[in-house]
């Protein structure tokens, strides 16, 4: 792939999407039929097979737990040709979305947070961005407290000569009306963001 990056390392969360079709959402304490349900690797999973199918690399350094969520997680970046850089949390299965689909279209969603949601500093501690490299950050990341600080002291041990740029990118919490900068306390706060283009050996200029 030609373009102005030549790799995507992603610092998002994979989850898993367990979706349910029904007619109608039912009444406080009813019941229905789903007419359809399907389970596939969700979140920052989809960005990341959208890059590999258009031919970038792809690292993923966010955390992979241990259990059925984590093997279709895992098995979905396997098949994409993804790099998953965290060995699998043990005793802690990988989150997962329940995501319910009326006759309308709309959805309705329920997430149970897993390994995903308990990144850490050491976790990142030799994440490094390569020359070239767009690094992407989630909101939904952020919103995790263990995340967030881990991602945001990883993104000021990589700031180099000048800080990249914060783009809010509609994530929960994120300001669409303006550029925030990670080093002021409102773009430390910033739920969405994407990190412009890694240059050389040190992070320059999300």
């Amino acid at each position: 792939m030609s373009g102005p990056f030549d790799r995507l390392l992603h610092l998002g969360n994979v989850v898993v999407d367990v979706v349910l079709t029904v007619p109608a959402l039912p009444e406080p304490g009813g019941d229905v039929l789903a007419t359809s349900t399907e389970t596939a690797a969700g979140g920052g999973f989809n960005v990341m097979a959208a890059a590999r199918r258009q031919g970038l690399p792809v690292r993923y350094a966010g955390a992979i737990g241990s259990g059925p969520f984590a093997e279709v997680a895992r098995a979905a970046c396997a098949a994409e040709g993804i790099e998953v850089l965290q060995p699998a949390r043990p005793g802690l299965d990988t989150g997962f979305v329940i995501s319910i689909v009326d006759g309308a279209g709309e959805r309705t969603f329920l997430t149970s947070r897993g390994a995903e949601a308990t990144l850490t500093g050491a976790d990142l501690e030799l994440v490094r961005p390569g020359p070239g490299d767009a690094v992407y950050l989630s909101g939904y990341g952020l919103v995790h407290p263990a995340n967030r600080a881990a991602l945001l002291g990883w993104l000021g041990r990589r700031a180099g000569a000048a800080y990249p740029k914060l783009r809010p990118c509609g994530s929960p919490g994120a300001d669409r009306s303006r550029w925030l900068s990670a080093r002021s306390p409102r773009g430390a706060g910033a739920a969405g963001a994407r990190l412009s283009r890694h240059r050389g050996g040190h992070q320059r200029g999300r």
